[in-house]
């Protein structure tokens, strides 16, 4: 009976195995893990940085940017420029720290739209607002520079080699991840990021040129009508 039993007893299926639990969402960077981002895994960031349009992650930069620069204008002497000068040096960088003030924001603005108008000249997608985000970003390997711009005041000459040094390397550093952060907005090939970087200052050197070749021959017709 007990074989019969146990013949008619239907298998149970196996048990459904339990669904998988969704992974729960990363919460997305602070502006300081996307500073040091920017560092170590700079492609991610800055389309990150674009992608979300942390525009106010730029203004920041450009605040800090704007203010360190007038104060190592006024608080850093100039002997070599002073001393041609028929003013006292600090009147002179009390003069030239707010011209810094004024026109470092107003100069990375003017870059900024300057690649964004050729950007668009060669039809790619991307706006101003996403631009300047990842281009302000780009610029955070810039704050290393700061601490070296005020070594002067300190190590004199020898400052003043190592601050030089130190600002180049860090401007061509800066330089790179501009064009990265243009690429990754617009999503170009990298020769029509390379002409979109160039355009603009190619352009700006040649009103320049211009400029001053206009100048010089307004000067010399001048003198003439005097002599």
């Amino acid at each position: 009976a007990r074989r019969v039993i146990a013949m008619t007893q239907t298998p149970q299926p196996p048990a459904a195995p339990e669904p998988a639990q969704p992974a729960s969402p990363q919460p997305p960077p602070t502006f300081w893990q996307a500073a040091w981002g920017i560092i170590v895994r700079p492609q991610a960031t800055l389309a990150h940085v674009c992608r979300e349009r942390k525009l106010a992650w730029g203004l920041w930069l450009l605040a800090f940017f704007s203010l360190t620069g007038a104060l190592a204008a006024w608080a850093i002497p100039q002997p070599e420029i002073e001393k041609m000068l028929p003013i006292p040096g600090r009147l002179f960088r009390s003069i030239y720290a707010p011209v810094v003030l004024v026109a470092t924001p107003l100069g990375i603005l003017s870059a900024a739209f300057g690649y964004h108008v050729v950007a668009r000249w060669f039809k790619a997608q991307g706006t101003f607002r996403s631009l300047f985000a990842g281009y302000m970003m780009a610029g955070v390997p810039g704050v290393l520079i700061v601490p070296f711009q005020f070594l002067p005041l300190v190590a004199g000459q020898a400052g003043t080699v190592a601050a030089t040094i130190v600002s180049a390397g860090v401007t061509i550093w800066v330089a790179v991840l501009d064009v990265l952060a243009v690429k990754i907005n617009y999503n170009m090939t990298t020769g029509k990021t390379l002409a979109v970087f160039f355009i603009p200052w190619l352009l700006l050197l040649g009103v320049v040129i211009i400029g001053s070749i206009i100048i010089v021959i307004f000067t010399v017709m001048a003198l003439g009508a005097i002599g």
